[in-house]
Order: C-alpha cells, then sequence, then structure tokens
C-alpha cells in the first residue's frame, strides 16, 4: 500500500503540489488577521469581502487535503480530478481577485499577488496539459507519427 502510494505521489505530482499550496494559502489567511480589508468601499470590495471571513481558512484546508487525497490514493472515479481542478480555480482566482484588488487600492504590488497569478496559471494550464499529454501518449503507444 505504501509503495502504491509513493508510486501515485510521483506520478501525481502536481495535484500534491497544489494541494500545499492550497494548505499553505489557508495558514497565510488564518495568520494574516483579515489584513485584505479594501480601505475604498467599492462594487468588487464590497463582493469580495468574504475573503476575510472566518471560515475561508478551513475552505483552503478541505481544498487542499482533498487534491492531495486524490493524488496519493490516484482517485479517478466520479469525476474526482474534474471536480479538485474546478474547486483549486474557483479558490484560487477568487482570492487573486482579491488580491489584485487590495494591491490597486494600497498602490503596491505583493509577493503574494505574484504567486497567486503562478498557481492560478499552473490550475488553467493542468487541463490542457494533461489532455495533450493523454492524446501525445495514445500516439506514441499506436506508433502514429506520421509527418504530412
Amino acid at each position: 500500500m505504501l509503495i502504491k502510494m509513493l508510486y501515485n505521489s510521483f506520478k501525481n505530482h502536481n495535484w500534491i503540489e497544489i494541494g500545499i499550496e492550497a494548505i499553505w494559502v489557508a495558514i497565510y489567511l488564518e495568520y494574516s488577521h483579515r489584513a485584505l480589508i479594501s480601505p475604498y468601499p467599492d462594487v468588487l470590495s464590497g463582493l469580495l469581502h468574504h475573503i476575510n471571513d472566518l471560515y475561508m481558512p478551513l475552505v483552503f484546508a478541505v481544498v487542499g487535503c482533498y487534491c492531495i487525497v486524490i493524488a496519493l490514493f490516484d482517485i479517478r472515479f466520479l469525476h474526482a480530478q474534474l471536480i479538485a481542478t474546478a474547486m483549486a480555480q474557483f479558490m484560487f482566482t477568487l482570492l487573486l481577485i482579491d488580491f489584485i484588488d487590495f494591491d490597486l487600492h494600497m498602490g503596491t504590488l505583493s509577493w503574494t499577488t505574484g504567486f497567486l497569478m503562478v498557481v492560478s496559471l499552473r490550475l488553467y494550464i493542468e487541463p490542457v496539459r494533461s489532455a495533450l499529454m493523454v492524446k501525445l501518449i495514445s500516439r506514441v503507444a499506436n506508433d502514429q507519427w506520421d509527418r504530412k
């Protein structure tokens, strides 16, 4: 069982990385003491004020643990990876928008915004990359490397 989990961790390392990043964001949100309160009342700040609620670190921790579990046990039934992709994309994109809004109001660019941009970009590239890899592997397996 442990050897199978180790094999799955090498095969699904991207999901483990996304899970660790989500848990890191949960820890950051828990200990930042809701520092993202925008000083200017506008429509976007009104919509995104829930990022500073007490339950958001818990939601990020659950998403991170879910990503790690589907990676270690290689869960592929009931569209588990698609659900993980959708949850992580939604959560990280929402947080990125809130950080961009906060940075625009403060006139600075924080390193956390850059981190969230990289993570969000990875989350949007992951489904495309996995689909391309499946197509490439099927071509290699069927020996269809015709150059037309």
